[in-house]
């Protein structure tokens, strides 16, 4: 990139001195001059003292102590700004820099530039500027075969209801005062039992949420316990731990090199992106092999080899592209868990692609500064519009009507009275952002519900608590 270029080209052409020392250099432009100080440990401005004099006129140029903060980190190299001084007439000087007390065993190497901090400054501004000219030109390459067919908004969707067709609603009958009793009864005995029913206390969650959604008249059912999740979480305690504990102490006790710290790093980031899919997969298959409806179970049968590589190409192709194939990563992640999931013998589909997300993101990108951020509310709920009219239950498809508006309302008005509570309503926001949720989403078309029948699978809870180890979001958007 142009500006790692252009550093590497600033730092390397900062005229050094030794100090102690005495040096003739030539200055062919005039204004104003910084000299750093490059050293492993801080030396206080006050002991340097640097004497600039002229050999042309014999004058002694004014060096005062700098009066703002400048430095530079670039590789090995730390400098901070100690002096200052402002050449009027090119030629060749003198340059005697000396420690006034306690004089240093080893010498310090001192830099000299020109402007540097306004030349620094040029070059960022430069290097963004360009940056955003090419994610400007990218999001308007990725925009032409939309603007070219229709817009994503106003294209017909093979979601939308028509008058012929059965549509099918989701339904939350939950209220934030029976919430907020299994809310104290949870906190306190988590708090009696020193964490250990925090466990239970998910599952009676889960138990009430699942069973106050109703979908054609009947309602969800989870059967999960407590146990199960309970030894999930000693398991996947085992395996994240066993892999920081690897990562931290065996590179150093194998090699005796200060790299060793830096290989556990590598060997930590790699075991995140080993063990994130393994999390992801876990927990699609603990989740909806433990929710039924009308006695027919979900279930998962994504398998942690096609994923893996799913993400591997993702994180390669988004590091490549500077981020841009994140809505293709979205996507195909988005494609692997609802193409794998089932309800009883029936399959889920989804028919997305990443290109119709490509330029409302790059747009997204170019407006989160002068929106202060409130311009992914409205992205998140293009992708979920999207995400669910492109998902398909046998014949029928769901339709989601989530809006950037509703999204901000929802989360404005829930984090207000969380806060206003501390905390104590955050029942009544669970309860409002769910039935929001349901509300918005409905399931198009003919579901011949009669033949689907039972498919049995078994799943293990461990999964389910890796993936709260590392923070993952099983079914994103």
């Amino acid at each position: 990139m142009y500006v790692v270029k252009s550093l590497d080209n600033l730092v390397d052409s900062l005229a050094e001195v030794t100090a102690p020392g005495t040096v003739e250099l030539t200055f062919t432009e005039t204004g104003a001059y910084t000299v750093f100080m490059e050293m492993e440990e801080a030396q206080p401005a006050a002991k340097l003292n640097v004497r600039l004099f002229s050999r042309t006129t014999g004058a002694f140029v004014p060096v005062e102590p700098a009066t703002t903060l400048k430095f530079y980190v670039w590789g090995d190299r730390r400098a901070v700004a100690v002096k200052e001084f402002r050449i009027d007439q090119p030629g060749l000087y003198e340059l005697d820099a000396f420690f006034s007390a306690n004089p240093r065993e080893t010498p310090a190497i001192l830099t000299i530039g020109h402007n540097w901090g306004e030349r620094f400054s040029n070059i960022f501004v430069t290097g963004l500027a360009g940056l955003l000219a090419w994610w400007a030109l990218a999001g308007v390459i990725a925009a032409i075969p939309l603007i070219r067919k229709q817009p994503a908004d106003a294209q017909p969707s093979a979601a939308t209801p028509s008058d012929g067709d059965a549509v099918h609603r989701l339904r939350f009958h939950g209220s934030g005062g029976e919430l907020f009793g299994i809310f104290v009864v949870n906190v306190l005995l988590t708090l009696l039992t020193l964490g250990v029913y925090s466990f239970w206390a998910k599952v009676r969650t889960r138990r009430y949420l699942w069973g106050q959604t109703e979908f054609a008249a009947d309602r969800f059912n989870f059967h999960g316990t407590g146990r199960e999740l309970l030894i999930g979480w000693l398991k996947a305690m085992v395996l994240f731990g066993g892999l920081v504990v690897t990562a931290r102490v065996l590179p150093p006790m194998l090699w005796n090199d200060p790299r060793a710290d830096a290989a556990g790093q590598l060997l930590l980031a790699v075991g995140f992106v080993v063990l994130i899919p393994l999390a992801i997969v876990g927990s699609m298959r603990y989740r909806l092999n433990r929710t039924s409806w009308r006695g027919v179970r979900f279930s998962f049968h994504g398998g942690y080899r096609e994923l893996l590589g799913v993400m591997l190409w993702s994180f390669l192709f988004t590091g490549l592209t500077l981020g841009l194939y994140i809505p293709f990563y979205q996507t195909n992640l988005r494609r692997f868990l609802a193409g794998h999931s089932r309800f009883g013998s029936t399959s889920l589909a989804f028919d997305g692609e990443g290109r119709a997300l490509l330029g409302r993101f790059v747009l997204t990108l170019l407006l989160t500064l002068p929106t202060l951020g409130l311009v992914w509310l409205w992205y998140l709920a293009f992708q979920r519009r999207y995400y669910w009219d492109h998902t398909s239950f046998a014949s029928a498809r769901f339709h989601c009507t989530v809006t950037g508006v509703g999204l901000l309302g929802l989360y404005a008005v829930n984090l207000a009275i969380i806060v206003l509570s501390l905390g104590l309503a955050l029942p009544w926001a669970t309860v409002r952002t769910r039935r929001y949720d349901m509300e918005n989403l409905v399931l198009q078309g003919p579901v011949d519900i009669e033949h689907i029948t039972q498919q049995a699978q078994t799943a293990t809870p461990t999964g389910e608590e890796l993936s709260g180890f590392l923070d993952v979001d099983a079914l994103p958007g």
